[in-house]
């Protein structure tokens, strides 16, 4: 997914996601919704984050948490 930067407000985007074995394949949609708050862009500590899991796991159940900062800059210097 690549998005190009928007200046504040409210954007969803859209990704598919696929799951396979050797013989099967399925897939389903995970939205993620970003609302900018502050103008800053968001930095993330790590470029490609990936998850491996059993098939069997009971649902639902969290994949994934990811953390993200925005440098925010209080308003001192000038």
């Amino acid at each position: 997914m690549y998005a190009c930067p928007f200046s504040s407000g409210y954007r969803s985007y859209y990704l598919t996601l696929v799951a396979s074995d050797s013989l099967n394949e399925n897939e389903t949609i995970i939205v993620i919704n970003v609302k900018d708050v502050n103008d800053m862009p968001p930095s993330f500590p790590q470029q490609v984050y990936e998850r491996t899991m059993d098939e069997e796991l009971a649902v639902p159940f969290p994949i994934m948490q990811v953390v993200f900062f925005s440098t925010y800059n209080s308003g001192g210097a000038g």
